[in-house]
């Protein structure tokens, strides 16, 4: 029985690999990830103005702020201030 079956099963992932047909869905996607602009993470400074945005009295410079935490620093393994119990990386802190 057990030979049956295995070869049941090879015989049925042969037959599912020539009907298989690809996918240009896949194939798009894949080439706008490629394109897709990626992301600047942290700016410092001033900022050159985008088109049609700004003003000409800044001279279409547009400023950064900081944000600034309020409280102190809460570690990740510290326990979580809602008062679950949890560490905090494990609450809130994803």
């Amino acid at each position: 029985m057990f030979m049956d079956m295995t070869g049941r099963i090879k015989i049925d992932v042969v037959e599912l690999l020539f009907k298989a047909q690809p996918r240009h869905d896949a194939e798009d996607a894949m080439s706008q990830r490629r394109q897709r602009p990626q992301r600047a993470v942290a700016h410092r400074g001033n900022l050159p103005a985008q088109p049609g945005g700004g003003d000409a009295e800044d001279g279409g410079v547009q400023t950064v702020q900081t944000v600034r935490r309020q409280g102190e620093k809460i570690g990740r393994n510290a326990p979580c201030p809602c008062g679950s119990g949890k560490k905090y990386k494990r609450c809130h802190g994803a």
